[in-house]
């Protein structure tokens, strides 16, 4: 008989969560996320969330969130997987292992189709996740880059402006594997604290939506006006920009500006399939040295 029980979390485990992945990795970030994640994305399920109980004590945690991904140039049913957490006095005992399996089970009777994580790549292989994409940079020289010739005015999002993000946001990333479809909720766009904001023109164009990292080192940029979107890079000045060569702005806007994306598999950025079958093109994409895909995690994921 096992030592545990898996459940859906319920909305009074919430502190003993927090305190839970605080415990386990030693820092405020995974909690701070999950915490974001949990009151502001419009893609947390509780079914999805899961607790590991030993008696009356929390002893793990997995949060599994409902994706939309592109894979082959069509969308798929996915889960994106994280945080995994489990006390530090229950590790290596096995609870982590039977939380994923719980997972991947839950997602696969909601119709998703894979699941994918960034991880461990020593640790996540024994549960059959297999590295599959990576990450993308396109690097700018702020000092070599002239100044802007737009005046610009930078607000706060607002649910008005969800289906113009959404949108621009599928164009963006609609012929990268793995890159994570946003919907027009304003959650996926803003949360409290969070680096986001749009920027106009004085006469009321939509000018370009901006996430940065809490350092500033880095930045991603829906837009749809190629003039436009280089006079915000040029107002903001970012050292890095988090763009897949295959996207709409590295096409666009990026080569007047000397900047070029590229893209890397990285051994942490790993899927499993749930349904056979279901990673077969990504593979085969390899097999002929294809781009690598590239996920971009809403902000409610981000660490602040």
């Amino acid at each position: 008989m096992s030592r545990w029980t898996i459940l859906p979390e319920a909305p009074a485990d919430a502190p003993a969560l927090h305190a839970l992945t605080i415990a386990a990795f030693r820092r405020a970030s995974e909690a701070n996320v999950l915490a974001s994640h949990r009151t502001y994305d419009p893609a947390y399920e509780a079914q999805l969330s899961l607790v590991a109980w030993a008696e009356d004590h929390i002893i793990g945690h997995v949060l599994f969130t409902p994706a939309t991904v592109r894979l082959a140039g069509a969308d798929v049913s996915a889960v994106a997987v994280g945080p995994v957490t489990v006390a530090p006095h229950w590790q290596r005992q096995g609870v982590g292992a039977a939380l994923m399996e719980a997972g991947h089970a839950r997602a696969r009777e909601r119709g998703a189709t894979l699941a994918f994580l960034i991880g461990h790549p020593s640790y996540y292989p024994r549960l059959g996740y297999e590295p599959l994409f990576g990450f993308c940079q396109a690097p700018l020289t702020p000092e070599r880059l002239p100044p802007g010739t737009e005046p610009l005015l930078c607000r706060p999002v607002a649910i008005t402006d969800g289906p113009w993000l959404a949108a621009q946001h599928r164009r963006e990333w609609q012929d990268v594997d793995f890159a994570w479809m946003r919907g027009g909720e304003l959650g996926a766009w803003t949360v409290p604290g969070a680096e986001t904001v749009l920027w106009w023109t004085r006469d009321g164009r939509r000018a370009a939506y901006t996430q940065k990292s809490a350092d500033g080192q880095r930045c991603l940029v829906v837009a749809d006006d190629a003039a436009l979107a280089r006079q915000v890079l040029l107002t903001l000045r970012p050292p890095r920009l988090d763009h897949h060569p295959h996207g709409w702005l590295a096409r666009t806007v990026l080569p007047e500006l000397g900047c070029v994306a590229s893209v890397a598999r990285a051994a942490p950025c790993m899927a499993r399939a749930l349904v056979p079958s279901a990673l077969d093109a990504v593979r085969d994409g390899w097999s002929r040295d294809a781009v690598p895909g590239s996920t971009t995690f809403p902000v409610s994921f981000l660490a602040f």
